[in-house]
This record gives C-alpha cells, sequence and structure tokens, in this order.
C-alpha cells in the first residue's frame, strides 16, 4: 500500500472512530461477536437458544426488527439483537442503575430483576506505568468475569428457563465486553489514584466530549442493523483454533489485560487524563486490527460454551 493510500484509510477511520458516542464495543461490534458464534452454533443448540429467546421481554421488538429479512437468517439476527439487551435495558424507563453497593446488585433471578447492573459490564484490574500505589483502586466482588462464571454454571444447571434466557443474553454480551481491553483494566496514575475507570476519563479531546473507552468500543465501526453487522461478521478472520479452546474465563480478562497495556495505554496516549490525539496516527490501524481480532475471538468462545454447557 502506498503512503498516500494508508494516510487516507488513517484518515477515513479517524473520522469515523472520534466523530460520534458510544457504549460497550458499540452495537456493531457486540452484534458481530453473536454472529460469529451463531455460526458455529450446532443446529440443537441453535434451536434451543431460540426458544429461550423467546421468553425475553424485547422477543416481541426483535421479531419486528427481522421480520422483513429472509426466514433462514431470522432467528441468527434475533440472536445478534439479543446480544445488546444488557445495554438496552439502561434506556429502559422500568429498569434502575442501581448502586455496585446494592445489597441486590448480585443477584441472578431471570426477567423479574428490574436492575440494570451496570457494573457487570467490566473488570476494572488496576495497573500503573508512574509508580502510583495501587491501593485507592479496589477492584469490586462483582464484575464481569465473576458474572460470567455464574451466568454458565446456571446454563448448565437444572435451573428453569426464564434464568437460563436472562443469563444467555448476559453472557452473548459480556463475553464480548471482556475481550475489549478497556473492559478489563483501569491506569491508575498520580492525578487519576482510583484509576481513569477503564478510560473513560481519559480525554481525547479538549472538552472531553470523546474519551479513550469509547474510541476502542467504536474501533471497528458503526451500525444498528443486524443484517450489516452480519456481513461484518463475514470479513473477520477465523479466529486462533487453540485460543478459542480456552475457556478459563479469567485467561480471557488476562488476555484483555496485557493488551491494555501493550496496545491501549501507549503512544499517542498521554499520561493522565490527557487529551491525547489518536487522529492520523498508526494507533487507529492497530485499535481496528486488534478489535476484529478480538470480536472473532469472543464469538468462537461463546459458541463453544453454549455447544458444551447449555442444558
Amino acid at each position: 500500500m502506498s503512503s498516500m493510500i494508508r494516510l487516507a484509510a488513517v484518515a477515513a477511520v479517524a473520522l469515523v472512530l472520534v466523530s460520534r458516542p458510544l457504549v460497550a464495543w458499540n452495537d456493531k461490534g457486540h452484534m458481530a461477536v453473536a454472529a460469529v458464534a451463531f455460526d458455529l452454533l450446532s443446529q440443537p443448540a441453535q434451536a434451543r437458544v431460540a426458544e429461550l429467546l423467546k421468553l425475553n421481554p424485547s422477543s416481541n421488538r426483535w421479531n419486528k426488527l427481522v421480520a422483513s429479512e429472509p426466514a433462514d437468517t431470522r432467528a441468527k439476527l434475533r440472536f445478534m439483537y439479543a446480544a445488546l439487551w444488557p445495554d438496552d435495558i439502561k434506556g429502559f424507563s422500568n429498569y434502575v442503575n442501581e448502586p455496585e453497593t446494592d445489597k441486590r446488585a448480585g443477584r441472578n433471578i431471570g426477567y423479574s430483576d428490574r436492575l440494570q447492573h451496570r457494573h457487570w459490564h467490566y473488570i476494572d484490574q488496576p495497573f500503573t506505568q508512574d509508580g502510583t500505589s495501587l491501593s485507592q483502586a479496589q477492584l469490586g466482588a462483582i464484575h464481569a468475569e465473576e458474572r460470567i462464571d455464574v451466568f454458565r454454571k446456571v446454563l448448565a444447571s437444572t435451573a428453569g428457563d426464564n434464568v437460563k434466557s436472562y443469563d444467555l443474553v448476559w453472557l452473548e454480551h459480556l463475553i464480548g465486553d471482556v475481550h475489549q481491553p478497556l473492559h478489563s483494566a483501569t491506569r491508575v496514575s498520580k492525578n487519576m489514584r482510583r484509576g481513569d475507570v477503564g478510560g473513560n476519563q481519559h480525554c481525547l479531546s479538549q472538552d472531553c466530549q470523546r474519551n479513550l473507552h469509547s474510541f476502542w468500543d467504536g474501533a471497528v465501526g458503526f451500525t444498528t442493523d443486524a443484517a450489516a453487522a452480519n456481513q461484518f461478521a463475514h470479513t473477520l478472520n477465523l479466529p486462533d483454533p487453540v485460543k478459542s479452546k480456552n475457556l478459563a474465563t479469567s485467561d480471557w480478562t488476562a488476555e484483555s489485560f496485557a493488551f491494555a497495556k501493550s496496545n491501549v495505554y501507549v503512544a499517542p496516549i498521554k499520561p493522565g487524563k490527557g487529551p491525547s490525539t489518536v487522529a492520523g496516527t498508526d494507533y487507529l490501524m492497530n485499535a481496528r486490527h486488534l478489535s476484529r481480532e478480538q470480536i472473532s475471538l469472543a464469538g468462537a468462545r461463546l459458541a463453544a460454551i453454549i455447544n458444551n454447557e447449555l442444558k
């Protein structure tokens, strides 16, 4: 690739990635994880998943979203939209954003639960690059890694389908989350002794309307349409077969934590709150490449769990 073409590609990615606010891998990334997974599910697993998703409160909405799509793709697209549900409920008026200290924060009771459980989406493992003590950055007892392990046990148990359905959509989402490096790390520094909240408090603009976490969430671009996300998923490389077979949740978060240190908090990302400038740098293309690899890997691991553990 010529230097001029390459610079144009970097600039195009920069324009997309720094111009919009977003949440969690964003819709495109989460749906792509689910698309990869669905194609790797056995037929019995696909049928079981379809039955469980009928119990979700958003099931009718998903049906409307896929109604115009070819009949043989609708089950897959519903599965992809289901991966967004733990983010969707953040905007539902009948769901409450509870504090992590709420005594109900770690419960697992199925769809009667009306808590948003925002702290389930990450495991902020602290590290420092300037020698600051990590003592003020405490990791809570309830986090993404712990929740994934809880939900996996439920899928393999004799629990009722209401709880299994609830846990399935959370697993779809959280397995995607923990493969995004900034859902598994927080950088502690002398002026951010409790950490930068997974990059949410590291600015990519002077007014801090853009931040490092949202940049990584959107590293593969944006779409809210499952069919488009499915097309994107088909462009991903096959995941490493050895890594795909590693179903130890703690290893996944350790991998993402290592990526945060080796690929996220590197030049041109400045110390502390920034602001840093990523536009026009190799950082953009590297973030896109790693994100594509992690999304593909997350999908393969999600499929393996459902195939192996869902009863």
